[in-house]
């Protein structure tokens, strides 16, 4: 994981780096199930933290000068009133035996104190 920086923790998770790719894959099922689109996921190798995903494309929500584009802003929010409108799966198992569990609690408080 690479040298002790500071506080007795490395880059990784000092700049809060994902430490596998559970989340993002149990995330992505959950929106999925939810009628939402995510990227389409071809392989995976959970145990070795490996996806091959979906290209994304360059698209932001934001112009060249940094200012927010209007139409994609408003289609985020509507995205997330689907999303927060019905009930939604928790838990989804994922390919190496585990089961990911969606907490709003844990999602909060990290940007809380961020």
């Amino acid at each position: 994981d690479g040298p002790i920086l500071r506080d007795g923790k490395p880059y990784s998770q000092l700049a809060h780096l994902a430490e596998d790719v559970s989340a993002f894959v149990g995330i992505g099922s959950i929106l999925k199930k939810s009628g939402l689109s995510v990227p389409k996921l071809y392989a995976e190798n959970l145990n070795d933290g490996l996806l091959l995903l979906e290209d994304l494309g360059n698209q932001t929500i934001i112009d060249n000068d940094r200012k927010p584009i209007e139409s994609r802003y408003k289609k985020c929010i509507e995205m997330l009133g689907h999303f927060h409108g019905g009930p939604f799966e928790k838990n989804v198992p994922l390919n190496n035996d585990k089961i990911y569990s969606f907490c709003f609690c844990s999602c909060f408080n990290y940007f809380l104190q961020n």
